[in-house]
């Protein structure tokens, strides 16, 4: 077998496996990407001395999908990386194949016909594959973004049908360049048709996630609307009972004035258990400390907090708020700040309503170049350690759930000046964002 024929057959073997361990960004052993990249090529070259054709990919697949799920992470999404790869790397493949014929004047028949020539092509078009895999690989990160917002069941519909027509059409477009011996001239004019068509529906989903994203943020708006009403009706409540208490005021003095004058300590001691004392604890319920998120001063960061904290208090949880200094600047994007903070206090509820005792504890704290947002709830202690809560689709609230931290934690990837803490001490699941300002 010529040496030239066997360096083209490898390269071209090891494509779609390079492509998909770039694509697929997760902390996995080099050595479990290792022995998944052998694999995927083994099955490769067993199928390429089987049936060296398009309709082989019928297949490899199937088999490729396999070893993807059950070695990089069981999640079903993951498989869509093996004909997202094939698409790229036959892209790369017809691209650059169509660039050498132009500059260089080697038509796509002598390419094929001639081993040295395929394999230093091979060579070629395997370093090309990297370079756009890491390219696709942001612009998959970018993607993964937008599909975690409520948009994201209708946006992995429409990629998972653009992804399977697009192998299609490259499988066919593939099988006919190869076996109907098309003239070069031909097989450019089809080549450029199939990249105008690429870029068509590239263009189609980038429009689709800007008008979701569109949607998202309106959504978000709106819903920031709802939170600051609540907060809003909450806040006019409470001042219509401190009128009312302070109009009992003089009231309640003139009484314990009466009592003095009798010199009545024992029925003063009476009256102010049974009369003074439960106005106090009224003033000093959880309701009433939502008056300290005044100092907080972005009201789309106030008003979520207000009604998560609003429902707590609601469902007969103790909540204590302490904010002794005035926010006015926190340092990251409001939207992300929110959607952290959405997660937190979500998790914080549930967790506490299941505990004994029932407390959520919400303190920010400025310093000179930070702040510091700590929240401390109740909870039973499962034995889940912090580790295993970010990862995603696993969680001790059962099946479907565990969302929430592992997206947490892709919103942080994006803020080096941001640092999180997760701690249990003495009853308490305590999160704490350290946020610091930006240099």
């Amino acid at each position: 077998m010529n040496i030239y024929f066997i360096i083209a057959l490898i390269c071209a073997s090891i494509w779609v496996p390079l492509a998909i361990n770039i694509l697929i960004d997760k902390k996995l052993g080099v050595l479990r990407r290792l022995v998944c990249g052998i694999l995927l090529t083994g099955v490769y070259f067993t199928s390429m001395f089987v049936n060296f054709s398009e309709f082989a990919f019928l297949w490899l697949f199937p088999i490729w999908g396999t070893i993807v799920y059950f070695g990089m992470g069981r999640q079903k999404y993951d498989m869509l990386y093996v004909p997202i790869a094939y698409v790229m790397v036959s892209l790369c493949n017809y691209v650059f194949t169509w660039i050498v014929s132009t500059v260089g004047g080697i038509g796509y028949s002598e390419s094929v016909q001639e081993p040295h020539i395929q394999a230093m092509l091979s060579i070629a078009i395997t370093f090309l594959i990297v370079v756009v895999s890491f390219g696709m690989k942001k612009l998959i990160a970018w993607g993964k973004a937008l599909l975690k917002t409520k948009g994201s069941f209708e946006m992995m519909g429409l990629l998972v049908w653009n992804v399977v027509l697009y192998t299609m059409v490259y499988l066919i477009n593939g099988w006919a360049t190869r076996n109907m011996n098309l003239p070069d001239e031909i097989a450019n004019i089809n080549l450029l048709i199939f990249l105008a068509y690429t870029c068509l529906a590239v263009g189609t989903l980038i429009l689709a996630f800007r008008v979701i994203q569109t949607r998202e943020q309106k959504r978000l708006k709106e819903e920031e609307r709802k939170n600051l009403l609540e907060y809003t009706k909450q806040v006019e409540s409470m001042y219509e009972d401190l009128r009312a208490f302070r109009h009992d005021y003089v009231n309640i003095l003139a009484t314990l004035s009466g009592y003095l004058e009798k010199n009545d300590i024992d029925g003063m001691k009476q009256y102010f258990i049974e009369n003074i004392l439960p106005t106090n604890e009224k003033i000093n319920q959880g309701n009433y400390h939502l008056q300290k998120l005044s100092k907080i001063k972005e009201p789309a960061i106030k008003g979520l907090i207000s009604s998560k904290l609003i429902y707590a208090y609601n469902q007969g949880i103790d909540v204590f708020i302490d904010i002794m200094d005035e926010i006015e600047e926190i340092f990251m994007k409001t939207i992300d700040l929110i959607r952290i903070l959405g997660i937190y206090l979500d998790n914080a509820i549930e967790a506490t309503l299941l505990s004994e005792r029932k407390e959520i504890k919400f303190n920010v704290i400025r310093e000179a170049n930070s702040v510091i947002i700590v929240l401390a709830n109740t909870f039973e202690d499962q034995g889940m350690s912090f580790s295993e809560m970010e990862k995603h689709g696993i969680s001790s609230k059962g099946e479907g759930r565990g969302i929430g931290l592992a997206s947490v934690k892709e919103i942080l990837k994006n803020y080096n000046n941001v640092c999180k803490q997760t701690e249990k001490k003495e009853g308490y699941f305590i999160q704490t964002l350290i946020i610091e300002k930006r240099r």
